[in-house]
């Protein structure tokens, strides 16, 4: 079997990981990337997944060579002014995820792929001329040469078109500027800093922070954002900082014949609690299982996946729509939509019942996607929400 993985950001070097990793030796595994494209790096936070695909693919762990990729351990996240109290999310041993520079991913990664993969592994770079599934097999033509695959994962980041994508109007965040610090990142979580356009990201890095300042702009304007981000973090230096817009979409389909959408090609939602990289690992398991074992037939996995990205945009809404300590307009228009949302969701009220009934000795086991029923219970405790009824116990 002959597959092709384009692009090599994140999504692309993790799928070509687990693609090396678990398929047989009898599969060749092409990388396809223009070198000349961009790309944006900030300083990136995992949920774990990406940690254990990337050393089954290349060997990478954080105990021997972090510097390779500038890494430091995550062992959960902190929320800042969400609430009066700060709020964590912890990872649960043996668990544990990482902050890394996604300028050094795709670097490190191949050198590791060649070394350990051989002739599994192939790069071809070059601009993509034409890219079509022909029905028995997919057609690429890198700088107008034809090549030809089996299995295609497109990888190529946010697509030109929105055709083939459900756009989500529920996510409140669309605008992002980000700002580096060049001073290490001494502390061991991702920072969710709340404040009254919306939030911040922060990234420890071992030699350089990476802050993402995330707000709607239908609500707050770039100007606006620029001195809220003065006033939060100090040196910020308005000629350096870069920025980019998104809009919030998922695909319609995921898995549509032989190409595979993946990455910024399937779904793109904002980077709370880092859960875009747990959702692009669910693509390739169904890949795998459509594909390799044939237990599911592509309507199947598709419909289980649309599933998942709605269970991750109702995550999303769960966090937001309790607000914040700032009485804004941000934050009003956020909670309303929000919780709108969710008190019309029918999914929603199902993982409500079933966080509510779980037997307790299935807490620390049992997941209500997209994350572990214990942090559902914790963040619900937490922000003051009380959704969940125990047996036994009262509203916690």
């Amino acid at each position: 079997m002959n597959i092709a993985v384009i692009g090599t950001g994140t999504a692309g070097v993790m799928s070509l990981s687990h693609l090396l990793a678990w398929l047989p030796e009898t599969c060749k595994i092409t990388s396809i990337y223009n070198p000349k494209i961009p790309m944006l790096g900030i300083g990136e936070s995992t949920s774990t997944s990406i940690p254990k695909t990337l050393y089954y693919g290349t060997g990478f762990n954080l105990l021997t060579e972090p510097e390779k990729l500038d890494a430091t351990v995550k062992h959960g996240v902190k929320y800042s002014n969400w609430r009066e109290q700060t709020v964590y999310t912890t990872l649960p041993p043996p668990n544990y995820a990482m902050h890394f520079n996604n300028f050094k991913l795709r670097e490190v990664s191949f050198d590791a792929f060649t070394k350990l993969w051989g002739n599994k592994f192939e790069e071809l770079t070059g601009e993509i001329t034409l890219f079509e599934d022909k029905g028995d097999y997919v057609q690429i033509d890198v700088d107008n040469v034809q090549y030809t695959f089996d299995y295609v994962i497109d990888c190529r980041g946010f697509p030109k078109s929105y055709e083939k994508y459900d756009m989500v109007d529920t996510i409140p965040v669309n605008h992002c500027i980000v700002h580096g610090v060049n001073e290490p990142g001494d502390w061991n979580y991702t920072h969710h800093h709340a404040h009254p356009n919306g939030w911040m990201f922060g990234i420890p890095l071992q030699t350089r922070q990476g802050w993402g300042y995330l707000y709607n702009d239908n609500i707050t304007t770039k100007d606006q954002a620029i001195e809220n981000l003065k006033s939060i973090k100090n040196g910020v230096d308005a000629d350096k900082l870069r920025e980019f817009t998104f809009k919030s979409y998922k695909a319609k389909k995921f898995i549509d014949g032989r190409i595979i959408n993946n990455g910024n090609r399937a779904l793109f939602y904002e980077p709370i609690e880092a859960l875009s990289g747990w959702f692009y690992d669910q693509v390739l398991r169904s890949f795998f299982d459509v594909i390799i074992t044939q237990t599911l037939t592509e309507e199947v996995a598709n419909n289980s996946l649309s599933l998942l990205a709605e269970d991750y945009e109702l995550f999303i809404c769960f966090m937001y729509h309790g607000g914040s300590t700032y009485d804004s307009d941000f934050w009003k228009i956020t909670a309303e939509k929000c919780s709108k949302r969710l008190n019309e969701s029918a999914r929603f009220a199902e993982h409500v019942r079933k966080l509510s009934s779980l037997p307790s000795e299935l807490i620390h086991n049992d997941i209500v996607r997209p994350i572990p029923s214990n942090v559902w219970l914790h963040l619900d405790k937490e922000f003051g929400y009380n959704y969940f009824r125990r047996e036994n116990e009262s509203r916690i």
